[in-house]
């Protein structure tokens, strides 16, 4: 943005600058308040229904006895996210049977199918770009740890902070010890729009702000990868598991 943002002086108009990452849309405002900056919020559930509901069944109306089990699995997992929402409901739709039982196992498998359906892909890049884009391993490594928290539980700032110190992700050295540095971890996941906080109604900075969630089809994502990885091997969900593998590296 330093680079280019010469090229518009003495031009009249207005500048449109989209990104995920916090510390670009304020060095891009023009007020030094960063009151000239936007962040989108996700939809509510009045908006997120309809548009699951118009690509799942291609502008024809659901089962009205069906409708509140069709869809619930995977509105939670999409979280007020419009590609999430789009995405899933046409993969759904593709699937046909629509039964609630039939939704509900190809929701609760989302991860895995993140990574082979093809028309799945255009949400898997936005979520591979997310982790790629990470580039110290340790800031991978903390956000895989996020998997141990269920779907749509808050997490605490300070005792995520400290489980990663204490579970020894976070090296520290003679120039920044482990507890800042892990501080410094999550201002980068908060920065890079990987988690949100839950308090949105609060002005308060990400140091003041105490809790946070991860939407839920980036949690899908993680718990696939770290399944892949053995990473973490999760026994939280009331549906019957796959077999855990022979060796498991961090139970949850």
């Amino acid at each position: 943005w330093h680079d280019i943002k010469d090229t518009f002086v003495g031009l009249s108009g207005r500048v449109l600058v989209t990104t995920a990452i916090h510390s670009v849309a304020n060095t891009c405002s023009s007020s030094a308040a960063h009151d000239h900056v936007y962040a989108m919020k996700t939809l509510a559930n009045e908006h997120s229904r309809p548009l699951f509901f118009k690509e799942a069944f291609e502008d024809d109306n659901p089962p009205v006895d069906k409708e509140d089990q069709l869809g619930s699995e995977a509105l939670k997992k999409c979280d007020g996210l419009p590609l999430a929402l789009v995405t899933t409901a046409r993969y759904l739709q593709s699937t046909g049977n629509p039964t609630h039982g039939n939704w509900a196992t190809l929701c609760h498998n989302l991860g895995a199918h993140l990574e082979t359906k093809e028309m799945l892909a255009r949400m898997k890049r936005v979520l591979v770009h997310s982790y790629t884009s990470l580039v110290k391993h340790d800031v991978k490594t903390c956000l895989l740890y996020l998997g141990i928290y269920p779907s749509g539980r808050t997490v605490r700032r300070g005792s995520l902070i400290r489980k990663w110190c204490a579970e020894g992700f976070i090296q520290g050295d003679y120039m920044c010890n482990a507890l800042d540095a892990a501080t410094g971890n999550f201002k980068d996941l908060v920065n890079r729009s990987i988690i949100q906080r839950t308090d949105t109604s609060s002005k308060n900075s990400v140091d003041q702000v105490k809790t946070y969630h991860t939407h839920g089809m980036m949690l899908e994502f993680i718990l696939h990868i770290s399944k892949c990885d053995n990473f973490i091997t999760l026994l939280y969900d009331q549906m019957a598991p796959p077999p855990p593998p022979s060796k498991i590296r961090w139970l949850s």
